[in-house]
């Protein structure tokens, strides 16, 4: 999953260096970023789901953030 996630370039959401926008002067410029970021966040949970046994993913059911997952 590593090697598929930096593929993707989405690695960082799971590493944790991925920097979430804090710049609310740009009300339309944050909530893209926000909009990227949720959007990227539940692909990124929606692989990983498909990539594990029901059972498993019955269990990752209670994580809305991927890098707890």
């Amino acid at each position: 999953m590593k090697k598929f996630l930096i593929g993707k370039d989405m690695w960082s959401y799971i590493d944790g260096t991925y920097v979430k926008s804090t710049d609310k002067k740009d009300v339309n410029k944050y909530a893209e970023a926000l909009k990227t970021l949720n959007k990227s966040n539940s692909k990124i949970i929606t692989w990983i789901n498909n990539s594990v046994s029901q059972s498993i993913g019955m269990q990752l059911a209670k994580f809305d953030i991927a890098q707890e997952v």
